[in-house]
């Protein structure tokens, strides 16, 4: 007797292959779930990109850019980008390696472009350049600190969105300031928007003596305020800034860097540069385009309370106003609870971060103001900027002094964001307090009238 050949059932072999489609489908959903999945950095990062870009596009303004949006780092493996497509410029998120589009969102309606110049000693060649598309940052940038990457939008005058080049300036600490070329000579576009008639220039000054305290604790401190100030206030002025530096040794040459030791001893102010600057860029009268704020940063064992004291030039009537707007301004920060520029609640654990001062608001005439070191007063100025000496008492310039008293909690560590923004409010005020612009009042002429 044969031996029945052995056979699979209909049943069996219908498992058998409804287990190798289950296979086969996890898989290749699988293949599919990880080629798609967005990692949460680069999501973060396009997010914190797309809401920029949209926002600088709702000012609806044209020959602005808007201020410069720090950026972390994200995978390598993804590639954000900027695309022109033929309805327009679109944002991409895609995979590096396959190519694969994980997120887009188109952006305007018009191509792209690039917004910068070559020549670093000609700024005002710049130009529009068309350009196809744009990587953004796919690895890490060679600037320190390497975790961090700065992006910044310009509107054309056609109304394309360009890619600005060129806009950051770094001190040599690796801090970044934004371009002079960019804020001595472009509004933003919310700063076109919100204030048409009145595009001010603001210069902060940062000033520095001697006797204010351990010169690094000073020098970094009013490095970062007038940064904080620089961001509060880019929004709404084209804005200058000068600084106090020390010396930096050992600047990087090539990779791997090596970190810069400073030279306290030697210290460089850009302040006479930048007036020369403004003494060739800005015609009079100065005080219808420029307003002055100069902090002072002190750290003192001889008083028993943080003190701010406001300084204005008595005899001038634009300089008390700004003073006094500022004022206000400030005087809504004493007794409250902020950390960088988050107010908490008022409670004792929260007690190391209360704003506790006293503000003080002063005028001085031009002798007390040299005795000071108030720049705008000193008799040297009539020879090297005549233009600021003739004008000293029409400038809006006040000048502020913290002085941080080292044997309580400290007045400025954590509150500079919150000082900042107090002050944008308080210009933001002046600037409201200012006549309006009206339109012309001629009437077009009919040469040849009826008879």
């Amino acid at each position: 007797m044969k031996r029945a050949e052995e056979s699979f059932s209909p049943f069996f072999t219908g498992l058998i292959l409804s287990l190798i489609l289950i296979i086969v489908t996890i898989s290749c959903t699988n293949q599919v779930f990880f080629e798609n999945k967005i990692d949460v950095r680069s999501r973060m990062v396009y997010d914190q990109l797309q809401n920029y870009l949209q926002e600088c596009m709702s000012f609806q303004q044209v020959d602005c850019y808007c201020p410069y949006v720090t950026l972390p780092s994200f995978p390598k493996e993804d590639v954000i980008q900027l695309i022109t497509a033929a309805d327009g410029v679109y944002l991409d998120l895609t995979k590096k390696e396959t190519n694969k589009r994980l997120l887009s969102k188109k952006i305007n309606d018009k191509p792209l472009c690039s917004y910068g110049y070559s020549d670093d000693t000609k700024p005002t060649q710049w130009k529009v350049s068309p350009l196809s598309e744009y990587d953004l940052f796919t690895s890490p940038y060679y600037r320190l600190p390497l975790d961090t990457h700065y992006f910044m939008a310009y509107i054309a005058p056609d109304g394309r969105l360009c890619q600005a080049t060129t806009f950051l300036d770094f001190t040599a600490d690796q801090t970044p300031i934004l371009s002079e070329a960019y804020s001595s000579r472009l509004p933003t576009c919310a700063q076109k928007r919100d204030y048409p008639n009145q595009l001010m220039s603001i210069f902060f000054n940062h000033r520095y003596t001697p006797n204010t305290g351990d010169p690094e604790r000073v020098l970094t401190i009013g490095k970062d305020l007038i940064s904080s100030l620089q961001q509060s206030f880019s929004s709404s002025s084209l804005v200058s800034t000068s600084r106090v530096s020390p010396f930096m040794r050992g600047l990087p040459i090539a990779l791997p860097f090596t970190l810069p030791s400073a030279d306290y001893t030697r210290l460089t102010d850009t302040l006479p540069a930048k007036l020369t600057t403004f003494s060739k860029n800005l015609n009079p009268p100065l005080a219808d385009k420029l307003l002055i704020l100069s902090p002072l940063v002190s750290y003192s064992t001889a008083t028993t309370q943080d003190i701010v004291t406001l300084y204005y030039l008595q005899d001038s009537s634009q300089s008390k106003l700004f003073a006094e707007a500022l004022e206000q301004s400030l005087r809504s920060l004493s007794g409250k609870v902020y950390l960088h520029n988050q107010q908490l609640q008022d409670t004792p654990e929260h007690a190391v971060y209360k704003l506790d001062f006293t503000l003080n608001l002063k005028p001085l005439n031009l002798e007390q103001a040299a005795q000071q070191g108030l720049f705008l007063a000193q008799p040297t100025l009539e020879q090297s900027h005549p233009l600021f000496y003739k004008e000293r008492l029409q400038i809006p310039a006040v000048f502020i002094d913290f002085t941080d008293n080292t044997n309580t909690f400290t007045l400025l560590d954590n509150h500079l964001p919150a000082f900042a923004e107090a002050l944008a409010l308080g210009f933001q005020r002046y600037l409201q307090q200012l006549p309006k612009s009206s339109p012309p009042n001629d009437q077009p002429v009919d040469l040849f009238p009826k008879s």
